[in-house]
């Protein structure tokens, strides 16, 4: 494919867009490496300091090569050496075949340099057009991918999957990013997926050794979060929880919650969710605060048939493993393995606070009363009596005063003091420092 001008100014006008006007700079544009398929850049952006590529899919179809993968290096060094995020934006027909083993091993220094980096400064990826097989993965690598409704995100391409699977009707490629969790935001297009990468990076401080930002912020009405504050990442994944951004004072906090099924519980694949945001929050020491209210994880042959356990135990493992600041709130149930995971005072929370009308309990408080106390339903003569039973049980014996006198709760809220009490326990637990067993990881997190 011949040079085409348009298309490269045009990836240069979405590069340079992530950046404050009249702060960027353009690394490598005079090289004498010829055409590399791809542009890099340095500038500021809403102030702080951001390294990006971007390939260009004017120079032969934005083919990645060994000076493609030259400039990139060069992105990630610095960024490394200067602490701060990386942006690539992803858009490439392949790699160029002529160049043999040595594409080979410059996609395996892009890997290396994509990974290596994982947790020490932000890296968002943007995809605005296509981005398959070893560059997915790379791009997948990243603390976030943000899609472009029309781009394409694959591992295998789709006319090698219908060769081996007949009667395989593909969906569009956003939609199933977006379903399955691969991509954290799908936008219209690549001027609006640049805003979202600038946005999220906002709330992100620049390096894991950075102090999380501080923004101007409006007094909620109710609730928590600062007004508008919210935003939201995976939410067409594991929609029985919700997790993003927002900021509580100013300042920016990794937001969770249990969100629920009809029937009450949580399922794999919101474990999953609320695990990989635990993570990406603890990389760069921002607060986490989970609001629960849960019947537990579901009941659901299928899931366990396909591990659930292991999602639960993954879940159970990046709350434990995180030493940011975490705080939870029980704003109904917390019942079974879902309460040990997320807030349990003993393990995976630094501050519990639970609504007045809160049920803490090991199993469902029906069972709970059937196991211990069976008596209590002898007298019963209709349904109506035995749900009322029920109740005035669960709210005695499981209820948010019998947390709090077992020391499994540190305060109960109402809907107008808990904005109160997340603030101070933010502000207590500002300076937070765990020392953990010396070890290189967990092994048991998805």
């Amino acid at each position: 494919m011949a040079n085409n001008t348009e298309a490269k100014q045009q990836t240069k006008q979405i590069l340079f867009s992530l950046f404050d006007e009249g702060s960027v700079m353009e690394i490598g544009d005079l090289a004498a490496s010829g055409e590399s398929g791809v542009l890099a850049a340095w500038g500021t952006a809403d102030g702080n300091p951001v390294f990006a590529f971007a390939q260009d899919s004017g120079t032969i179809g934005g083919a990645f090569g060994t000076a493609a993968s030259e400039k990139i290096g060069k992105i990630y060094e610095l960024a490394a050496q200067n602490g701060a995020p990386v942006v690539g934006i992803f858009d490439s027909n392949g790699v160029r075949m002529a160049e043999g083993g040595e594409v080979m091993s410059a996609l395996g220094k892009f890997m290396n340099s994509a990974n290596t980096l994982s947790g020490v400064v932000p890296q968002i990826a943007v995809v605005t057009g296509t981005c398959g097989g070893s560059m997915a993965m790379i791009a997948e690598c990243a603390d976030a991918v943000i899609l472009c409704e029309d781009a394409q995100l694959f591992l295998t391409p789709d006319d090698i999957i219908k060769a081996a699977q007949p009667g395989y009707k593909p969906a569009k490629s956003s939609v199933t990013a977006a379903k399955n969790g691969t991509a954290a935001l799908v936008t219209k297009d690549a001027a609006s997926a640049v805003e979202a990468a600038k946005k999220l990076l906002s709330y992100l401080p620049s390096n894991n050794l950075d102090v999380p930002p501080v923004f101007d912020f409006t007094e909620p009405a109710e609730g928590i979060a600062d007004s508008d504050s919210f935003y939201e990442l995976y939410a067409e994944y594991g929609t029985t929880a919700k997790v993003g951004f927002a900021t509580v004072g100013g300042q920016s906090v990794g937001l969770v919650s249990t969100a629920k099924d009809e029937k009450g519980y949580i399922r794999s694949c919101a474990a999953k969710k609320i695990a990989r945001f635990v993570r990406l929050c603890d990389a760069y020491s921002i607060p986490v605060v989970t609001l629960v209210d849960t019947d537990g994880f579901a009941p659901d042959g299928d899931g366990e048939a396909k591990g659930a356990i292991m999602t639960a135990a993954a879940l159970s493992q990046a709350y434990a493993e995180a030493t940011c600041p975490k705080i939870s709130v029980i704003t109904g149930k917390a019942i079974g393995p879902v309460y040990i995971a997320t807030c349990g005072k003993s393990a995976n929370a630094d501050a519990v606070f639970a609504y007045e009308n809160a049920i803490i309990s090991p199993v469902n408080p029906d069972a709970a009363l059937i196991i211990n106390e069976p008596q209590l339903l002898d007298n019963c003569k209709s349904e109506a009596e035995r749900k009322a039973v029920y109740a005035a049980y669960a709210a005695d014996k499981l209820g948010a005063k019998a947390a709090a006198s077992a020391g499994l709760v540190d305060a109960i809220v109402t809907s107008a003091t808990i904005r109160a009490q997340v603030l101070s326990a933010l502000s207590m637990l500002s300076g937070k420092r765990v020392s953990r067993m010396p070890k290189k990881h967990a092994t048991n997190l998805l």
